[in-house]
Protein backbone atom coordinates (compact mmCIF):
# COMPACT_ATOMS: atom_id res chain seq x y z
CA UNK A 1 0.00 0.00 0.00
CA UNK A 2 2.97 2.30 0.92
CA UNK A 3 4.18 1.76 -2.56
CA UNK A 4 1.33 2.43 -4.34
CA UNK A 5 0.81 5.58 -2.28
CA UNK A 6 4.56 6.58 -2.64
CA UNK A 7 4.17 5.77 -7.18
CA UNK A 8 1.19 7.85 -6.65
CA UNK A 9 2.20 11.15 -5.29
CA UNK A 10 5.49 10.96 -7.68
CA UNK A 11 2.94 10.86 -10.67
CA UNK A 12 0.99 13.79 -9.63
CA UNK A 13 3.42 15.47 -8.66
CA UNK A 14 4.86 14.81 -12.13
CA UNK A 15 1.59 16.56 -13.36
CA UNK A 16 -0.04 14.15 -14.27
CA UNK A 17 -4.11 14.59 -14.08
CA UNK A 18 -4.82 10.99 -12.65
CA UNK A 19 -8.46 10.38 -13.64
CA UNK A 20 -9.45 6.56 -12.08
CA UNK A 21 -12.05 5.95 -14.41
CA UNK A 22 -10.82 7.27 -17.64
CA UNK A 23 -10.21 3.92 -20.13
CA UNK A 24 -8.92 3.57 -23.16
CA UNK A 25 -12.57 3.91 -24.33
CA UNK A 26 -12.70 6.99 -23.42
CA UNK A 27 -9.49 8.27 -24.92
CA UNK A 28 -10.09 6.54 -28.32
CA UNK A 29 -13.78 8.57 -28.15
CA UNK A 30 -11.62 12.24 -26.97
CA UNK A 31 -9.53 11.32 -29.64
CA UNK A 32 -12.06 11.16 -32.39
CA UNK A 33 -13.89 14.17 -30.90
CA UNK A 34 -10.44 16.60 -30.83
CA UNK A 35 -7.34 14.55 -32.73
CA UNK A 36 -8.65 13.95 -36.30
CA UNK A 37 -8.34 17.59 -37.56
CA UNK A 38 -7.34 17.37 -41.11
CA UNK A 39 -8.18 13.85 -42.06
CA UNK A 40 -10.09 13.27 -44.65
CA UNK A 41 -13.99 12.67 -43.80
CA UNK A 42 -13.69 8.88 -45.30
CA UNK A 43 -10.56 8.29 -43.04
CA UNK A 44 -12.55 9.39 -40.04
CA UNK A 45 -15.54 7.35 -41.02
CA UNK A 46 -13.13 4.48 -41.35
CA UNK A 47 -11.50 4.74 -38.22
CA UNK A 48 -15.47 5.16 -36.17
CA UNK A 49 -17.46 2.60 -38.01
CA UNK A 50 -14.35 -0.45 -38.05
CA UNK A 51 -11.05 0.69 -36.72
CA UNK A 52 -12.66 2.06 -32.90
CA UNK A 53 -15.01 -0.62 -33.04
CA UNK A 54 -12.08 -3.24 -32.62
CA UNK A 55 -9.90 -1.48 -30.55
CA UNK A 56 -12.95 -0.66 -27.84
CA UNK A 57 -13.89 -4.59 -28.53
CA UNK A 58 -10.48 -5.59 -26.92
CA UNK A 59 -9.84 -2.37 -24.90
CA UNK A 60 -12.51 -0.26 -24.18
CA UNK A 61 -13.21 -0.97 -20.08
CA UNK A 62 -9.57 -1.26 -19.87
CA UNK A 63 -8.12 1.74 -17.34
CA UNK A 64 -5.64 3.67 -19.32
CA UNK A 65 -3.34 3.95 -16.28
CA UNK A 66 -3.43 0.72 -15.95
CA UNK A 67 -2.71 -0.55 -19.87
CA UNK A 68 0.54 -2.12 -20.59
CA UNK A 69 2.79 -3.21 -23.58
CA UNK A 70 1.57 -6.58 -22.97
CA UNK A 71 -2.32 -5.76 -23.08
CA UNK A 72 -2.11 -3.91 -26.52
CA UNK A 73 0.12 -6.83 -27.97
CA UNK A 74 -2.30 -9.21 -26.54
CA UNK A 75 -5.21 -6.96 -28.37
CA UNK A 76 -3.66 -6.63 -31.84
CA UNK A 77 -2.80 -10.20 -31.88
CA UNK A 78 -6.48 -11.25 -30.90
CA UNK A 79 -7.43 -8.59 -33.53
CA UNK A 80 -4.82 -10.38 -36.28
CA UNK A 81 -6.73 -13.14 -37.57
CA UNK A 82 -9.71 -11.16 -38.57
CA UNK A 83 -8.30 -8.02 -39.54
CA UNK A 84 -6.23 -7.37 -43.04
CA UNK A 85 -2.08 -6.38 -42.51
CA UNK A 86 -3.31 -2.89 -43.76
CA UNK A 87 -6.18 -2.57 -41.52
CA UNK A 88 -4.75 -3.87 -38.34
CA UNK A 89 -1.56 -1.35 -38.91
CA UNK A 90 -4.35 1.16 -38.92
CA UNK A 91 -5.78 0.40 -35.24
CA UNK A 92 -2.45 0.06 -33.84
CA UNK A 93 -1.42 3.66 -35.14
CA UNK A 94 -4.97 4.93 -34.12
CA UNK A 95 -4.32 3.51 -30.43
CA UNK A 96 -0.93 5.21 -30.96
CA UNK A 97 -2.20 8.39 -31.36
CA UNK A 98 -5.56 8.62 -28.95
CA UNK A 99 -3.19 7.67 -25.93
CA UNK A 100 -0.46 10.08 -26.98
CA UNK A 101 -3.66 12.94 -27.01
CA UNK A 102 -4.04 11.69 -23.37
CA UNK A 103 -0.33 12.27 -22.56
CA UNK A 104 -0.14 15.72 -23.48
CA UNK A 105 -3.14 15.92 -21.77
CA UNK A 106 -1.52 14.60 -18.56
CA UNK A 107 -4.17 11.89 -18.41
CA UNK A 108 -1.16 9.20 -18.79
CA UNK A 109 2.64 8.77 -17.85
CA UNK A 110 3.73 7.08 -21.05
CA UNK A 111 2.12 5.95 -24.06
CA UNK A 112 2.56 2.33 -24.05
CA UNK A 113 1.18 1.32 -27.39
CA UNK A 114 4.27 2.74 -28.87
CA UNK A 115 6.21 0.32 -27.39
CA UNK A 116 4.50 -2.61 -29.55
CA UNK A 117 4.68 -3.37 -32.85
CA UNK A 118 1.98 -4.43 -34.61
CA UNK A 119 1.33 -8.02 -35.87
CA UNK A 120 0.78 -9.22 -39.36
CA UNK A 121 -2.79 -8.98 -40.14
CA UNK A 122 -4.21 -12.68 -41.50
CA UNK A 123 -7.28 -12.01 -43.08
CA UNK A 124 -7.19 -11.62 -46.91
CA UNK A 125 -7.33 -7.62 -48.04
CA UNK A 126 -9.64 -6.51 -51.28
CA UNK A 127 -8.94 -7.62 -54.29
CA UNK A 128 -6.15 -5.62 -56.47
CA UNK A 129 -7.13 -3.24 -59.01
CA UNK A 130 -4.14 -3.55 -60.96
CA UNK A 131 -4.66 -4.16 -64.63
CA UNK A 132 -3.34 -6.84 -66.57
CA UNK A 133 -1.44 -6.04 -70.17
CA UNK A 134 -3.92 -6.87 -71.84
CA UNK A 135 -6.41 -4.56 -70.28
CA UNK A 136 -3.40 -1.79 -70.22
CA UNK A 137 -3.63 -2.40 -74.01
CA UNK A 138 -7.16 -2.04 -74.43
CA UNK A 139 -7.27 1.25 -72.41
CA UNK A 140 -4.83 2.89 -74.39
CA UNK A 141 -6.26 2.01 -77.32
CA UNK A 142 -10.10 2.96 -76.17
CA UNK A 143 -8.11 6.09 -75.39
CA UNK A 144 -6.12 7.15 -78.12
CA UNK A 145 -6.95 10.34 -79.89
CA UNK A 146 -9.51 11.69 -76.64
CA UNK A 147 -8.40 14.55 -74.42
CA UNK A 148 -7.59 11.66 -71.79
CA UNK A 149 -5.30 9.64 -73.78
CA UNK A 150 -1.60 12.01 -72.29
CA UNK A 151 -3.10 11.35 -68.93
CA UNK A 152 -3.64 7.46 -69.16
CA UNK A 153 -0.89 7.08 -71.14
CA UNK A 154 1.69 8.80 -68.70
CA UNK A 155 -0.20 6.88 -65.66
CA UNK A 156 0.33 3.76 -66.97
CA UNK A 157 4.13 3.73 -68.15
CA UNK A 158 5.12 5.70 -65.09
CA UNK A 159 3.00 4.52 -62.16
CA UNK A 160 2.69 7.77 -61.21
CA UNK A 161 -0.63 7.57 -58.87
CA UNK A 162 -3.41 9.10 -60.52
CA UNK A 163 -4.10 12.32 -58.18
CA UNK A 164 -0.46 12.70 -58.75
CA UNK A 165 -0.70 13.22 -62.40
CA UNK A 166 -3.46 15.34 -62.14
CA UNK A 167 -1.36 17.85 -60.02
CA UNK A 168 1.49 17.72 -62.38
CA UNK A 169 3.21 20.85 -63.37
CA UNK A 170 5.44 22.02 -66.31
CA UNK A 171 7.82 22.80 -64.18
CA UNK A 172 7.91 19.44 -62.58
CA UNK A 173 8.69 18.10 -65.77
CA UNK A 174 12.18 18.32 -65.85
CA UNK A 175 15.65 17.27 -68.19
CA UNK A 176 19.21 16.22 -67.02
CA UNK A 177 21.19 18.95 -68.08
CA UNK A 178 24.91 19.94 -67.07
CA UNK A 179 24.62 17.81 -63.54
CA UNK A 180 21.05 19.10 -62.85
CA UNK A 181 17.92 19.08 -63.79
CA UNK A 182 16.33 21.86 -65.34
CA UNK A 183 11.92 22.20 -66.32
CA UNK A 184 11.52 21.42 -69.87
CA UNK A 185 10.19 24.79 -70.87
CA UNK A 186 13.25 26.15 -70.53
CA UNK A 187 15.63 22.98 -71.54
CA UNK A 188 13.25 21.65 -74.09
CA UNK A 189 12.75 17.45 -74.80
CA UNK A 190 15.97 16.79 -76.79
CA UNK A 191 17.71 15.58 -74.12
CA UNK A 192 18.88 11.69 -73.10
CA UNK A 193 17.55 11.69 -69.54
CA UNK A 194 14.04 12.88 -68.37
CA UNK A 195 11.60 12.95 -65.48
CA UNK A 196 8.91 14.14 -63.46
CA UNK A 197 9.01 15.89 -59.69
CA UNK A 198 6.23 14.13 -58.02
CA UNK A 199 5.92 16.44 -55.17
CA UNK A 200 2.11 17.18 -55.18
CA UNK A 201 -1.06 15.09 -55.42
CA UNK A 202 -4.30 15.78 -56.08
CA UNK A 203 -5.95 15.37 -52.40
CA UNK A 204 -6.62 17.33 -49.21
CA UNK A 205 -4.03 19.91 -48.93
CA UNK A 206 -2.29 19.29 -51.90
CA UNK A 207 0.77 17.06 -50.76
CA UNK A 208 1.73 13.20 -51.86
CA UNK A 209 -0.07 10.51 -50.42
CA UNK A 210 2.90 10.29 -47.48
CA UNK A 211 6.29 11.91 -47.36
CA UNK A 212 8.16 9.61 -49.02
CA UNK A 213 5.53 9.41 -51.67
CA UNK A 214 7.60 12.45 -52.53
CA UNK A 215 10.15 11.46 -55.31
CA UNK A 216 11.82 11.82 -58.60
CA UNK A 217 9.94 9.47 -61.33
CA UNK A 218 12.33 8.58 -64.64
CA UNK A 219 10.55 8.51 -67.32
CA UNK A 220 11.29 5.56 -69.40
CA UNK A 221 9.03 5.50 -72.62
CA UNK A 222 10.10 4.42 -75.63
CA UNK A 223 8.67 5.16 -78.83
CA UNK A 224 6.02 7.57 -77.72
CA UNK A 225 5.14 11.25 -77.14
CA UNK A 226 3.40 12.59 -73.97
CA UNK A 227 1.26 15.56 -74.63
CA UNK A 228 -0.70 17.91 -72.30
CA UNK A 229 -0.12 16.55 -68.65
CA UNK A 230 3.85 15.82 -69.09
CA UNK A 231 4.57 16.90 -72.77
CA UNK A 232 6.52 14.86 -75.38
CA UNK A 233 8.93 12.70 -73.68
CA UNK A 234 11.81 10.79 -75.01
CA UNK A 235 13.19 7.48 -74.25
CA UNK A 236 16.24 6.65 -72.10
CA UNK A 237 17.87 3.57 -71.16
CA UNK A 238 18.60 4.35 -67.88
CA UNK A 239 16.32 2.86 -65.72
CA UNK A 240 15.09 4.42 -61.92
CA UNK A 241 14.94 3.12 -59.16
CA UNK A 242 11.29 1.28 -59.07
CA UNK A 243 11.73 -0.15 -62.58
CA UNK A 244 12.26 -3.33 -63.84
CA UNK A 245 13.60 -5.01 -67.21
CA UNK A 246 11.08 -5.80 -70.03
CA UNK A 247 11.51 -9.33 -70.44
CA UNK A 248 10.81 -9.21 -74.48
CA UNK A 249 12.80 -5.94 -75.47
CA UNK A 250 14.93 -4.69 -72.21
CA UNK A 251 13.88 -1.32 -71.66
CA UNK A 252 13.39 -0.22 -68.41
CA UNK A 253 9.83 -0.66 -67.34
CA UNK A 254 7.77 0.80 -64.10
CA UNK A 255 7.14 -1.26 -61.56
CA UNK A 256 3.42 0.14 -60.96
CA UNK A 257 2.50 -2.33 -58.27
CA UNK A 258 -1.28 -1.37 -56.93
CA UNK A 259 -1.50 2.06 -59.03
CA UNK A 260 -2.57 0.73 -62.91
CA UNK A 261 -0.67 -1.81 -64.28
CA UNK A 262 1.30 -4.54 -62.73
CA UNK A 263 4.02 -4.10 -65.50
CA UNK A 264 3.70 -3.23 -69.03
CA UNK A 265 6.39 -3.34 -71.80
CA UNK A 266 7.28 -0.20 -73.33
CA UNK A 267 8.40 -1.74 -77.06
CA UNK A 268 5.49 -3.53 -77.44
CA UNK A 269 3.11 -0.97 -76.30
CA UNK A 270 3.97 1.94 -79.26
CA UNK A 271 1.66 5.07 -78.53
CA UNK A 272 1.14 7.84 -81.28
CA UNK A 273 0.23 10.88 -79.52
CA UNK A 274 0.62 14.39 -81.39
CA UNK A 275 0.99 17.21 -78.76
Amino acid sequence: MREKLREFHQLVEGGLRLRRRYTVGDALEDWLAHGVDGLLARTVTLCRGTIVKALDEELSAVRLTELTASDVQRALGSMAPRLSKRTLQIAHNVLVRAIRQAERDNLVARNVAALVDAPKGQAAGRPSKSLTLEQAVALMSAAEGTRLEAYIVLSLLTGLRTEEVRALRWDHVVAWVDGQWRPVSEAGFDHEQLAVFVWRADRAGGDTKTPKSRRTRGLSVSGAAIPAVAGPVVTHRHAAPGTAQCDSCGWPVPRAGHRLARKITVRCIRVKVER
